[in-house]
């Protein structure tokens, strides 16, 4: 907590937070509205609230490496 309010103080500390934050939400969006199983959804939020956009990442790989298509990476399979 001591943490969050350094950071919160600075102005660029709280530009950072919103930045990540708002990234994650963007992620977990894309998430939702990719995978056709929530509890899958659910583990990946986790892992993103946990690990950082390094699991953003590893999600982006693993869509690329099961696409056929470009459009298949953003889209929902079904």
């Amino acid at each position: 907590v001591a943490g969050l309010r350094y950071l919160a103080a600075d102005r660029w500390g709280l530009v950072t937070l919103v930045d990540v934050y708002a990234g994650a939400l963007v992620v977990a969006v894309w998430i939702w509205a990719c995978e056709r199983n929530k509890l899958v959804w659910l583990a990946w939020v986790v892992g993103l609230l946990c690990l950082g956009h390094a699991v953003s990442l590893v999600y982006l790989l693993a869509r690329i490496g099961r696409a056929r298509r470009l459009s298949d990476v953003f889209q929902s399979a079904g």
